[in-house]
């Protein structure tokens, strides 16, 4: 079991003291940084993420009505389902379909739905690129796992979770931030291997270097059609490459000297192709080596950037003002793009001087938006206990 966060019993507590009565199963699920290998889930890439101490934890306890109701602490609201009319339920709030959506896909691993009251609280930044959706997620299917005594298999519960965002949410996205958040083990970094499904531990060795999340502040409002695009443009490339080269039948069967020209479809292979280079180099760097190991994750921002061009006038000023910073060896945009948080590799004897001139100098040209930093923890994967 990973080690209970203090989230968890700050949402036990809060559960008793407005539903006067104790829950009956504690859960919760880290967010997660991605060292490297962005945008490759989805193509049969290489990533490297690792879970953070940043969570969405819950506490549930079964009630003797029909009636399953959710009291959020960060939005300081109640939504309130009669389990009768769950399966017809189209609610319009996005928290509202990740809990509907969740509640129903729950049934296929065996959950039995009654009354239910459920304190959801969270301190993983919306929008930050951090996977708060997938947390908060992986967060009530691990209760309601726990709360059925179901036998507990990780990737049920991670495969589940894509289906929420797949069918309730319309994005189509990897199995990256599931994994990243369901899978991670405390002090080491994930080999993930997207098209068969390996999942290895890692251990890594930078001692005196940390690794530094910066939120722009910038909503990822455009990131959503965006994201639904790339996905499209990245099926339309394999298509012509398949039609073109009968060697390749998915994205890691393309060649360097497949990639012709310079259009927008042979942008988006050399990205996902010299990605996964990258993923292979840093597994090599992250042992000891973070001059190599920054380079390559600026050389992963511009390859979003100019390739992929899923990045934006925010991500950008902030890698920008990190670079010249002298305790920063590395940095790139994080997550789906067109806003969200950089990740930055930087000396922790300087991680805090670092986060603060940083910022700053960034607010100096963004004075309107909301920064926030997180200096991470790499923490172990979701978990559940029944008290």
């Amino acid at each position: 079991m990973s080690i209970k966060p203090a989230i968890v019993e700050h949402v036990a507590a809060r559960f008793s003291s407005h539903f006067q009565t104790k829950p009956k199963v504690l859960s919760w699920a880290p967010g997660r940084i991605n060292i490297i290998g962005e945008h490759t889930d989805y193509n049969d890439g290489l990533a490297l993420p690792a879970a953070i101490n940043r969570y969405v934890a819950m506490a549930i306890a079964p009630r003797d009505d029909n009636q399953i109701i959710f009291q959020s602490e960060n939005y300081d609201e109640v939504f309130v389902i009669d389990v009768d009319q769950l399966a017809t339920l189209k609610p319009e709030k996005s928290w509202h379909r990740y809990m509907v959506g969740t509640l129903c896909i729950s049934k296929d691993l065996g959950c039995q739905l009654g009354g239910m009251s459920i304190m959801l609280t969270g301190d993983i930044p919306a929008g930050s690129g951090l996977s708060s959706s997938a947390a908060l997620i992986l967060a009530l299917l691990g209760g309601l796992v726990e709360l059925n005594q179901i036998e507990f298999d990780a990737w049920k519960l991670v495969k589940a979770s894509q289906r929420v965002e797949h069918e309730y949410l319309g994005v189509k996205c990897g199995l990256l931030d599931q994994i990243g958040s369901q899978m991670s083990v405390a002090n080491q970094v994930l080999e993930v291997d997207f098209q068969s499904l390996q999942v290895s531990p890692t251990e890594y060795n930078l001692p005196g270097y940390s690794w530094v999340a910066l939120h722009t502040g910038k909503s990822r409002e455009l990131a959503e059609s965006a994201y639904q695009t790339r996905v499209t443009e990245c099926q339309q490339a394999l298509e012509r490459m398949s039609a073109l080269h009968p060697h390749v039948k998915t994205l890691r069967d393309i060649k360097d000297h497949d990639i012709q020209g310079d259009d927008t479809l042979a942008k988006r292979i050399r990205h996902v192709t010299q990605e996964n280079k990258r993923v292979k180099m840093a597994l090599e760097y992250i042992q000891n080596d973070p001059e190599n190991l920054g380079k390559t994750l600026y050389a992963s921002h511009q390859s979003l950037r100019d390739d992929y061009e899923v990045s934006c006038d925010e991500l950008n000023a902030m890698v920008e003002i990190a670079r010249r910073h002298k305790a920063c060896v590395g940095s790139r945009m994080m997550g789906g793009g067109f806003g969200g948080s950089t990740l930055n590799l930087v000396k922790t004897e300087n991680a805090q001087e670092f986060v603060d001139t940083t910022l700053a100098e960034y607010q100096k040209q963004y004075p309107d938006l909301k920064t926030s930093a997180l200096i991470a923890e790499l923490v172990g994967g979701a978990d559940s206990v029944t008290l």
